[in-house]
C-alpha cells in the first residue's frame, strides 16, 4: 500500500510541475502611453489581473525605458510592493549578439542597473539604477 502512495505522489508531483508556467514582464516598465490607457493605468490593470488571478509574476526592468525616473520607479515599486520579483534586465537592453559589444560593456550594463546597496535589495525594493 505504502509503495502505491508514494508512486502516485510522485506522479502527482511531477504532474503539477509539468504544468507550471512563469510569467515574466520584459524591458518594463514602460513609460508610453497607449490609445487606451496611460503608463499607470496599463501597471494597475496588470497588478490588478495578476492579483485577481493569484498569479506571482516578474518584472524585468531596463532602467532605461523609465526606471530611471520618478515616475518609472514608482510603477516599478509597485511591483514590488504587490509580492512580484524585480529582476534585472540591464540599462539600455543592448543587443547581446552584436560583435560590437564587449563583455566589458555589457557587464558594465548590469552593473549600473544593479540595486544599490546589493546586500538589502529586495522585491519591495525595485532597483535603484546608477546613471
Amino acid at each position: 500500500m505504502h509503495c502505491c502512495v508514494a508512486c502516485l505522489s510522485v506522479l502527482l508531483i511531477q504532474a503539477a510541475q509539468a504544468q507550471s508556467v512563469a510569467f515574466t514582464f520584459d524591458d518594463g516598465p514602460n513609460l508610453e502611453a497607449t490609445p487606451r490607457l496611460s503608463a499607470q493605468q496599463r501597471n494597475a490593470a496588470m497588478l490588478a489581473a495578476l492579483r485577481k488571478h493569484g498569479v506571482q509574476a516578474a518584472l524585468f526592468v531596463t532602467a532605461g525605458n523609465g526606471a530611471d525616473r520618478p515616475e518609472g520607479l514608482a510603477l516599478a515599486r509597485a511591483w514590488g510592493e504587490a509580492g512580484h520579483a524585480i529582476g534585472n534586465h540591464t540599462m539600455t537592453h543592448p543587443d547581446l549578439n552584436s560583435a560590437k559589444l564587449a563583455l566589458a560593456q555589457y557587464q558594465q550594463e548590469v552593473l549600473d542597473c544593479a540595486p544599490t546597496p546589493m546586500p538589502t535589495w529586495r522585491p519591495s525594493a525595485p532597483p535603484i539604477c546608477r546613471t
